[in-house]
């Protein structure tokens, strides 16, 4: 089985479309046929979820069992597609335990950030500007 992938789709603030970029990867991996789920951490309403509910899961994040929800079912797909509400929710002090487990070889992670305007670049200084693979 290969490595899975965990993506992390997050921003400083809210309304920069990192609902909308979430989506349009996950219609291209469902297009190409990858296995694939997705955890929308908006709770409770789930925005992600309304467009995607048969792959997707509203986890709230701040507790521990969300958070939990996710590192647990990795293996279920060959794609994690996470919408992280906002930067400094609880879940992104975790960037650290999957930048571990990518290091180990147990998958494969990165982050793509959103800024006003446009995507996250080491250039704006935004902490969303990093990936691991």
């Amino acid at each position: 089985m290969a490595t899975p992938t965990v993506i992390l789709i997050g921003a400083d603030k809210g309304g920069v479309g990192k609902t909308t970029v979430a989506r349009m990867l996950l219609d291209y991996l469902g297009a190409q046929g990858i296995p694939m789920r997705a955890f929308d951490t908006e709770a409770p309403k789930g925005a992600l979820h309304r467009f995607h509910p048969k792959i997707s899961e509203i986890v709230d994040v701040a507790e521990i069992a969300g958070q939990m929800r996710i590192f647990d079912t990795v293996s279920d797909s060959s794609v994690t597609v996470v919408d992280v509400r906002r930067r400094r929710q609880a879940f992104a002090r975790n960037e650290i335990t999957l930048s571990t487990s990518a290091s180990l070889g147990r998958l494969s992670f990165g982050s793509l950030g959103l800024a006003t305007g446009g995507l996250a670049t080491p250039g704006n200084g935004s902490p969303w500007a990093l990936c691991h693979e």
